[in-house]
């Protein structure tokens, strides 16, 4: 794989007080890995349904609701606790986060809730490498003809292959009109990646809190097939004209929330639907 570190629908940052989460790997020179940061899964504190939970107490992150996207459906909810690390394991952030999964006929919607406090003075310089990120089949990249070069912020080089065969016909669409390659480090509610894997029409949406610090997100959404939210990135996005500089002091937190929908159908998922899935979960405290 041309990036290891892309792996599931994961929550790290490029520079955390120097240490690069984003970027971590089976691939870094044993040499090279007190220059990057671990995030190491604690606890499960509960697994089950979301209906259950509310039943027998409080949600356990605090500041979190139970979402309700549809009433009707089923809902589970997986809660876990970690801490964001240096190579000698001592700790920079607890991490609390919560996860809402919903079914229906053609959507799978997933709501994460992060909350991190800090245990010690933590800085989050704006760097391109965040927050929130997936990768996708090759079927929803955009096509191209030309591979590209990515270079991290400790300058190493990845090389991504060209791909322009038939079945690759992915597109970006932002809330604010960007299509294409051309959503890449402009900001909005909500992103929305789509297009044909067999019969079906796949869509991958990543919805935004207004809640969220830097919000409306800016999308670090790369054709090759990087589809990432990084709202603490400005100077990188704004080419320098805005810088956010995020910190947290000593016993400080942040909660980050987010909406990944996945839908299957004959057609993409409708702007009208997203902005409903997307008002609903901006109700969410």
């Amino acid at each position: 794989m041309d990036h290891p570190h892309h792996i599931g629908l994961w929550f790290n940052y490029e520079n955390v007080n120097g240490l690069d989460f984003w970027n971590n790997s089976y691939a870094i020179a044993a040499a090279k890995k007190n220059q990057y940061g671990w995030i190491r899964t604690d606890s499960i504190l509960y697994a089950g349904s979301a209906a259950r939970r509310h039943q027998v107490g409080p949600p356990v992150v605090t500041g979190t609701a139970y979402p309700s996207p549809d009433a009707r459906t089923p809902k589970g909810m997986l809660v876990y606790k970690a801490r964001w690390t240096n190579w000698q394991n001592h700790t920079l952030l607890h991490e609390e986060t919560t996860l809402f999964f919903t079914a229906t006929v053609s959507e799978r919607i997933i709501d994460r809730i992060t909350t991190l406090y800090a245990d010690t003075t933590v800085s989050f310089p704006d760097a391109k490498d965040g927050l929130l990120g997936l990768r996708v089949t090759k079927e929803l990249q955009i096509p191209s003809n030309t591979p590209g070069e990515f270079v991290d912020d400790k300058g190493n080089v990845t090389k991504v292959a060209a791909g322009n065969t038939p079945d690759i016909n992915g597109t970006y669409l932002t809330s604010k009109g960007r299509q294409g390659d051309s959503a890449w480090g402009t900001r909005g509610d909500w992103c929305m990646l789509y297009g044909k894997k067999g019969a079906d029409t796949i869509s991958i949406a990543i919805i935004d809190h207004p809640a969220n610090p830097g919000y409306p997100t800016y999308w670090h959404a790369r054709g090759y097939g990087l589809f990432a939210a990084n709202p603490l990135g400005e100077k990188i996005f704004s080419n320098g004209a805005q810088k956010l500089g995020f910190k947290l002091e000593q016993g400080q937190s942040v909660t980050f929330r987010y909406r990944i929908v996945v839908a299957a159908g004959h057609k993409a998922l409708s702007t009208d639907r997203i902005r409903l899935l997307a008002d609903g979960f901006a109700g969410m405290k």
